[in-house]
């Protein structure tokens, strides 16, 4: 799938624990076997994503990958255009697949909107997203398959665009609230912990919250096979 050892030569982060080979392959061990159990009969690597990047990747697509690829799921990537341009750094993405040449969403258990640089011009965040019929309607077919759905700050607006947040408690960006509440969605306010909602997930604050957003969507995973 997705060339990730590509993107991690342009982006790295400090490890906190150093740990020999030995270690490594025995934690690794426990640590897939632990995923194993607690999803039931479904094996990790059974899992399947569906990232989507939009223009003007952020940073946190990385380590969103990254996190995916450690729980032993099997990651496709997308968007609207073959190659996706980076925010202010990095280096452009060329996706697994287009979205609108995915024919049956069914084949994924979870779609992920990689998170993108919004601050330079709000009112355009995620704009090639959500000008795009196919895009929109991808994650209404996702919604009403059952997919754990997970998006965060500004990407909530494109689950309210979906039509797909009706009922449904969330956080994001409170610079799009008005649409939030316009799609009937119950807004629970910014800088808050992920907030698991049936099959979606919402979240904030990418780097302080990163691993419990990244859990967040396990757990929902969990709670729909259980």
């Amino acid at each position: 799938m997705f060339a990730s050892n590509v993107l991690r030569r342009h982006y790295s982060y400090p490890k906190v624990y150093l740990l020999n080979t030995t270690t490594m392959k025995k934690y690794s061990i426990i640590f897939l076997t632990m995923i194993s159990l607690s999803l039931g009969s479904l094996k990790a690597g059974d899992i399947k994503v569906l990232l989507v990047f939009p223009e003007k990747y952020g940073a946190n697509s990385f380590l969103m990958l990254e996190k995916l690829e450690e729980f032993g799921w099997d990651v496709t990537t997308t968007g609207v255009n073959p190659v996706i341009q980076p925010c202010y750094w990095g280096n452009e993405v060329t996706v697994d697949t287009l979205i609108s040449d995915i024919t049956d969403i069914s084949n994924y258990d979870c779609l992920i909107l990689c998170t993108m640089r919004w601050y330079s011009n709000p009112p355009n965040a995620y704009s090639d997203i959500l000008n795009s019929t196919e895009a929109l309607q991808l994650f209404t077919a996702a919604n009403n398959a059952g997919l754990i759905i997970y998006a965060a700050c500004a990407g909530v607006r494109v689950l309210a665009a979906a039509d797909i947040l009706n009922g449904v408690n969330i956080t994001g960006n409170d610079y799009y609230e008005s649409e939030y509440l316009a799609a009937g969605a119950n807004f629970l306010g910014i800088n808050i912990p992920p907030v698991i909602d049936g099959n979606i997930v919402t979240a904030m604050r990418g780097q302080y919250y990163f691993n419990q957003n990244m859990e967040a969507v396990k757990t929902a995973l969990e709670n729909k096979i259980n």
